[in-house]
């Protein structure tokens, strides 16, 4: 014979069963109306959601945003003066004023120094929604706005080369 409580666990089971089976079936059908909301045609290609929008513009833009802040800050290493300069005076590289002169970062070599710009300016683009102009400007200025100098020059530097 079944007592009163066996009677009420066996209730308050049901009804977590239930609650798990809407929250499920809640959170599928929000997840799908997201992806929907967020489908976008990239000229090509149907890309139907925000990562996978995000992931290519970083892939794409990575290397050329590396490439120019390279250019704005050393001439690709023809400059010789700052920061490039006090990392090779200690058999070291920063081609790329990663860190500024407060903080006088050198790497190893200059592979190492590319593969940590890399690796900010990937990290950045997904912060900020994949904005080329964010990032450069927070990388210079340390500021989260949308535009700066540092961003047009940038912009005028990968047009002439």
């Amino acid at each position: 014979m079944r007592t009163w409580y066996q009677d009420a666990l066996s209730c308050v089971a049901f009804i977590i069963l239930i609650l798990l089976v809407v929250h499920v079936v809640y959170t599928t059908a929000v997840a799908k109306a997201q992806e929907d909301m967020v489908t976008a045609w990239t000229g090509e290609t149907v890309i139907e959601t925000r990562t996978e929008i995000v992931e290519k513009t970083i892939s794409a833009s990575i290397p050329q945003i590396v490439d120019g802040i390279h250019l704005l800050e050393s001439s690709r290493g023809k400059a010789k003066v700052g920061l490039q300069a006090i990392c090779e005076a200690q058999g070291k590289s920063n081609e790329y004023g990663y860190g500024g002169m407060a903080m006088k970062k050198c790497f190893d070599s200059h592979e190492e120094a590319t593969k940590h710009v890399a690796w900010w300016v990937a990290r950045h683009l997904d912060e900020f929604d994949g904005s080329v102009g964010k990032t450069l400007c927070y990388y210079n200025l340390g500021e989260k706005v949308e535009t700066c100098q540092y961003y047009q020059n940038y912009k005028k530097a990968i047009e002439n080369n």
